[in-house]
């Protein structure tokens, strides 16, 4: 089974679209945080644009979770902004404050729109690392909309 986590709008075919929302073609209405799903039970996580919205306090636990549902092998897709390319096109004058606070603080139109922590792709690698991931690759620092895409393997 693959696993798109906090799919929004953007569902993927041939995955299982989750969201904390219960939005047209979303299979499961779940909290990111509490995962319906048995140990070892996901080939393929795929998040984009979640990670950033879940409590820094909570992101550890949440991606122990997320990997501990992960088969052996299984991947792991996360795309989020990147911190540091956004500060140096924010002090270069390439962002505005205003798309650069969009950027760090979220759109904010609902609840769960909201940006509570950030990574760059040293921080974010070092940190699937430290939890077990044995490969971790940086796909893209520089992804639409300033966003990283890191890919890990259980």
């Amino acid at each position: 089974m693959r696993l798109n986590i906090g799919c929004g709008k953007k569902r993927k075919k041939g995955y299982v679209n989750l969201d904390i929302r219960p939005l047209p073609g979303v299979n499961i209405v779940a909290d990111v945080a509490h995962l319906p799903f048995k140990e070892s039970s996901i080939e393929e996580i795929f998040a984009e644009s979640v990670l950033e919205h879940c409590s820094r306090i909570k992101v550890v636990s949440i991606l122990e979770d997320w990997i501990k549902i992960l088969e052996p092998k299984g991947s792991i897709h996360i795309i989020c902004p990147n911190l540091r390319l956004l500060a140096e096109k924010y002090l270069t004058g390439v962002l505005t404050t205003e798309k650069y606070v969009r950027q760090i603080y979220g759109d904010q139109g609902y609840l769960e729109n909201t940006h509570y922590c950030g990574f760059d792709p040293c921080y974010l690698v070092g940190l699937l690392k430290k939890l077990g991931v044995q490969y971790v690759e940086l796909i893209d620092e520089q992804l639409n909309n300033n966003n990283l895409y890191i890919v890990g393997h259980k």
